[in-house]
């Protein structure tokens, strides 16, 4: 039932969690740098993509 729009919707959604992830976490002193998190994000987010598009 996907439609060719729904890897744009997921896009954007993901887009919209990253921002609020980056507005709402620590700043300064209470910051954890994690980089490991980034690249899961990363891979997760273009894994769904991939198969978003296979189906």
């Amino acid at each position: 039932m996907a439609n060719g729009w729904a890897p744009f919707i997921g896009l954007v959604v993901v887009a919209i969690f990253c921002g609020a992830a980056w507005f709402l976490s620590p700043k300064g002193e209470e910051q954890t740098y994690v980089k490991l998190a980034r690249v899961a994000l990363l891979v997760l987010a273009l894994h769904g993509f991939y198969y978003g598009l296979k189906s």
